[in-house]
């Protein structure tokens, strides 16, 4: 993922999670560099999407 793009995650999931609380969490270099929940997320029978915003892509640290 680059800094400042704006992806959509897709997640495929075993069973249904409509309804349920779901947090994703990304980390970086063993630190939580962002986590969606609620309204963040699309979730369905099948999948959990995660849209990014470019704010979001910025939080991530560089890399080298």
């Amino acid at each position: 993922m680059r800094r400042g793009s704006t992806p959509t995650h897709r997640f495929a999931v075993p069973i249904d999670l409509t309804g349920a609380t779901v947090y994703i969490t990304y980390q970086q270099n063993g630190k939580t560099a962002l986590e969606k929940t609620g309204s963040d997320l699309i979730v369905t029978e099948q999948y959990i999407d995660v849209p990014l915003t470019q704010d979001d892509t910025l939080a991530f640290p560089r890399t080298r």
